[in-house]
């Protein structure tokens, strides 16, 4: 536009602004700036243009301007004085930035979005430039640091300053790999706070380099871990205390599962007693052990403490044991109860009372001798004489001496000789040899020997004192008793100890005893198995021996051997912790001292429990979790992208059907739809890991080697043109074998193989040979791609197809291509692996995929001709989504109605007749299934078809459920929409 700098008036005025602006050209032409409305925001009166003609130069970056029909664009506004003979001209230059805008206004809506999330997961973002070597850290990161952002200026020593000195050489070192060998940056560490509190940190951060290749910048984020830690640390410390109280416990402690009354928990003072191990009793029921009628008695207690939901106490009830016979037990019951109120377990504790029992028994039966025989002490009290003849007599004898040898005393008062009968044939001669021995030498006599009775042979001690009397004779005072039980019992304690040496041998957890001084008492097999520890070392019986020979194994050994120093200084401590080895087993320790019954301290015992394969357990639910955590974030993104390119979609199609197009903004129009496509394409392929269903495509027969010969073509760029002008040659070299063509999208495939080469090219940047081989697997067809590149370690070739896990650095990827990869040849039924691949060798990917199905002759298009005549409803809650579907749908000459609600529609519906139903799935209130639903119950027969930024991937059972013709993921264009029309209204002619 060009003003007349003395008066303001409107001297000239291209089209480009009345088109822009939509007023006639002699509707600004010859009129004052300031009558045009449209300009008040830069020159409102004349006064105005008085000071806008003394600037020679005015710059507006966003103006808004209102069109003649309403609209609001914004324009950037420039304007210059020139001198034009005799006159000075004003030239002003307006130029529609509204699209720019809107992007821009987007990039900050993302922008925001991101800095919300990084908030809202109390993440903080940070970047080392290496150049200048200094930290750059947002406020969350000095606040997860405890450095005061105020003070921060980036320094190392600020940022190590805040690092626990045990850690920063660990990062320092990650910092290091990370930089070397284009490394992720991941590690965990402390930093300490002002205050001297330690808090847990995890970072995460990739490299960058400059346009000539160097390292440059380290970017990340960290995010505070500490109540992770302490919630780990407090359930160990919990499970252990709990575990160490229950199985150091005397008495039988069970757990049932009330539903069946399954045992879930068995202590060792139950395996002790029963002769059961916990690892028989799990998951079974008494019925499994015990005779049916006392499994009848526990189960009937059991349930009625179930059914009354209180504890009972059984005072005493019979058990068979394994080993010990018949025992006495002394029960409570207690029923565990759920939130709900209900039991889930049945806790018991069992007191083996067998013992007290008999001494019960025992102790009534002395009290009854005892009041029947005050004068009488245990045993049968005598005086044995011997006369230096020989002869044997016993003067005195209390009553026991017939309860002992079956003699009354007045049968041996005068002649003893005939008791010696009674002695058992193999202990008469060591009787006659002790008494000579203890009447030679005049020492207690002490001795044990068996009786035979009627009811069997008896084993009887006999103590007392010689006395040498006047008349030569030998006088011994004493007792003997019968010590048969005393003896069985010995031999029971015998066979208990065999039983229980027979456990340790047999237990699945490594078992070692060390005395006070560090030598071993014992250990069991599984403990020599467990750590791997020859014979030869165990013979040597010194526990420093083994540990000179074990802490090659252990990833920390120092520590281990603190700890042993640090329990053997703390005698009465109980300990347990997990030891880590350098090959990735896990042990868990247990250690206790050996304490006898007054106190004394003897050593320690040591438990060692194999906890690998429940690690590696606990770390798959973690991957697991986290996976599902991304493919969330993934469908969210995708759904979004999709609504905003169905709006860039709709208007880039109205804008290209509009007659007056220039060639070059038709030309922009059609570059911002190919890229639209493209990003179409890309957000697909973001969406499958939002989604557990398999990706729907249009498949058909596929010739391998045909697709791989036109994608070798389009990256002849990067294998040829790139690597070439790098100074290095990449050769092709292709071994394709015959194979019956597979089942496949081309365009997927063409996309996952691009993938595949291009990943192949980026790791031989110093050239080398690309090779393609194809052929028959039996079950479909293979492919193998190999490079003679720089390889994989174990490490990347384990989480190569991981979404988000590159080793480019943040510059070069973000980790979804070879997970993109994966996703499309899974969709396809295939299988895809990573062959072989060796550092400095090279790497060779394998893909097979299925033969392709005899499909069914396509039926023949039927052309329409004649006019389509329809009348169309688009509901939609988003207002430029609507808008440009209406629009496309008037261009395309059909009557339409929009709807920004559910509800908006239905009132729409009860006014008119429409022969389709456009809406969206996404809406506030009333969804596009309910709607759908509401639609199918009251105007039968409408014509319904759904849009979706989520994918369109639904069965066929969920859109009959709810009246749905059609299913269509955004975004759509007028030809998409062109064709839905056509197939569901009948043309008119």
């Amino acid at each position: 536009m060009i003003l007349d700098s003395d008066n303001g008036l409107v001297v000239d005025v291209n089209s480009h602004l009345v088109e822009m602006l939509g007023y006639a050209h002699e509707q600004i032409k010859g009129k004052a700036i300031w009558e045009l409305g449209f300009l008040k925001e830069v020159v409102a009166n004349q006064d105005k243009f008085l000071e806008f003609q003394r600037q020679e130069h005015i710059r507006y970056e966003s103006l808004p301007l209102e069109t003649a029909d309403g609209r609001h664009i914004n324009v950037e506004f420039v304007s210059n004085i020139y001198l034009m003979d005799p006159k000075k001209i004003i030239q002003c230059n307006i130029r529609d930035i509204t699209k720019r805008k809107e992007a821009e206004d987007a990039l900050r809506e993302n922008q925001a979005q991101l800095n919300l999330a990084l908030q809202s997961a109390d993440m903080g973002m940070w970047y080392w430039d290496i150049t200048e070597n200094k930290r750059y850290f947002d406020d969350r990161v000095c606040h997860l640091l405890g450095i005061n952002p105020a003070t921060f200026t980036g320094t190392v020593e600020e940022f190590y300053g805040a690092v626990h000195p045990d850690d920063r050489e660990r990062i320092k070192a990650s910092l290091a790999r990370t930089i070397e060998q284009d490394m992720i940056y991941e590690p965990e560490y402390r930093a300490v706070w002002p205050d001297g509190s330690i808090h847990h940190i995890t970072a995460r951060g990739g490299l960058t380099r400059d346009e000539k290749g160097r390292p440059s910048r380290v970017n990340g984020i960290i995010w505070d871990v500490t109540k992770h830690y302490q919630e780990e640390e407090e359930i160990r410390q919990t499970n252990s205390l709990l575990n160490s109280i229950i199985e150091n416990i005397p008495n039988t402690i069970f757990v049932k599962d009330a539903r069946d009354l399954t045992f879930v928990r068995f202590n060792k003072a139950g395996e002790e007693l029963t002769g059961i191990s916990e690892e028989e009793l799990l998951l079974k029921t008494d019925y499994d052990f015990f005779p049916k009628e006392q499994a009848d008695g526990f189960t009937e207690n059991d349930r009625e403490v179930l059914r009354g939901k209180k504890m009972a106490d059984i005072p005493e009830e019979l058990i068979q044991t394994k080993h010990q016979g018949i025992r006495i037990v002394h029960t409570k019951k207690v029923p565990i109860l759920n939130a709900n109120g209900e039991p889930e377990y049945l806790l018991g504790i069992s007191e083996d009372i067998t013992e007290h029992k008999q001494a019960e028994q025992s102790l009534q039966e002395s009290h009854e001798i005892l009041a029947k025989f005050s004068e009488q002490v245990p045993g049968a009290l005598y005086q044995f004489k011997m006369t230096p003849d020989g002869k044997f007599s016993i003067p005195f004898a209390s009553k026991m001496m017939n309860a002992v040898f079956g003699f009354t005393p007045s049968q041996v008062k005068d002649d003893a000789s005939h008791l010696f009968s009674r002695i058992h044939p193999d202990d008469l001669q060591g009787m006659y040899q002790s008494i000579n021995q203890s009447g030679s030498t005049m020492t207690p006599w002490h001795h044990e020997f068996r009786v035979v009775k009627p009811d069997g042979a008896h084993w009887v001690l006999g103590d007392s004192q010689p006395e040498r009397l006047a008349d030569g004779s030998i006088a011994w005072y004493g007792y003997v008793s019968d010590i048969t039980e005393r003896k069985h019992a010995e031999t029971e304690l015998l066979l208990e100890k065999m039983r229980l040496k027979a456990q340790l041998d047999t237990s699945p957890d490594g078992v070692l005893v060390v005395d006070e001084n560090g030598q071993i008492v014992d250990y069991n097999a599984r403990f020599g198995e467990l750590w791997k520890i020859p014979q030869d070392v165990l013979d040597t019986g010194n526990a420093r021996s083994l540990l000179k020979y074990v802490k090659k194994y252990l990833k920390e050994p120092a520590g281990f051997l603190s700890k042993f120093e640090h329990l053997y200084q703390q005698k009465e401590q109980i300990s347990s912790g997990e030891i880590n080895f350098i090959d990735g087993r896990c042990f868990e320790r247990y250690s206790t001292s050996l304490v006898d019954s007054e106190g004394g301290y003897h050593g320690r015992i040591w438990y060692f429990h194999d906890i690998t394969r429940r690690m590696n357990l606990e770390r798959a639910v973690v991957e697991k979790e986290r996976m599902t955590a991304i493919g969330e974030l993934a469908a969210g993104v995708a759904h979004d992208f999709n609504n905003t390119l169905q709006a860039m979609f709709g208007s880039i199609e109205l804008a290209s059907l509009q007659k007056d197009v220039s060639p070059t903004v038709r030309k922009y129009l059609n570059t911002i739809r190919s890229s639209a496509k493209d990003a179409a394409v890309r957000v697909q392929k973001i969406q499958r890991f939002g989604t557990k269903a398999g990706h729907k495509s249009e498949y058909a027969a596929v010739d391998l080697n045909t697709l791989l010969d036109q994608v070798i073509e389009q990256t002849r760029p990067k294998w040829k043109a790139e690597t070439e002008k790098n100074g290095f040659e990449i050769s092709i070299r292709k071994e394709y074998g015959k194979a019956q063509p597979v089942d496949g999208n081309s365009g997927e495939l063409s996309s996952a193989f691009y993938n595949l080469i291009k990943n192949a090219i980026e790791a031989m940047p110093e050239g080398g040979t690309l090779s393609f081989e194809t052929g028959d697997a039996g079950s479909g067809v293979y492919t193998r791609i190999t490079d003679t590149g720089i390889g994989m370690g174990e490490e990347t070739v384990k989480r190569i197809f991981q979404p988000f896990y590159t080793t480019k650095g943040f510059d070069l990827g973000r980790g979804l291509g070879m997970s993109a990869v994966y996703s499309t040849i899974r969709d396809h039924d295939g299988e895809i692996c990573v062959k072989r691949s060796v550092p400095g060798e090279g790497t060779t990917i394998e893909v097979v995929l299925p033969y392709a199905r005899k499909a069914e002759p396509p039926l023949k298009k039927t052309r329409h001709e004649g006019k389509l005549s329809a009348r169309v409803l688009w509901v939609d809650d988003d207002d430029l989504i609507r808008e440009a579907g209406r629009d496309m749908l008037e261009i395309l000459g059909y009557q339409a109605d929009i709807a920004a609600s559910g509800e908006e529609a239905l009132q729409l519906l009860e006014k008119n007749r429409y022969d389709l139903i456009i809406s969206d799935v996404g809406m506030p209130h009333m969804s596009g299934w309910q709607l759908a639903e509401q639609i199918t119950e009251k105007y039968k027969g409408s014509n319904i078809a759904l849009l979706t930024g989520w994918g369109a991937d639904v069965t066929d059972e969920e859109r009959e459920k709810y009246g749905v013709g059609h299913m269509l993921g955004k975004p759509i264009g007028i030809e998409q929409l062109e064709n839905l029309i056509r197939e569901v209204v009948q043309v008119k002619t």
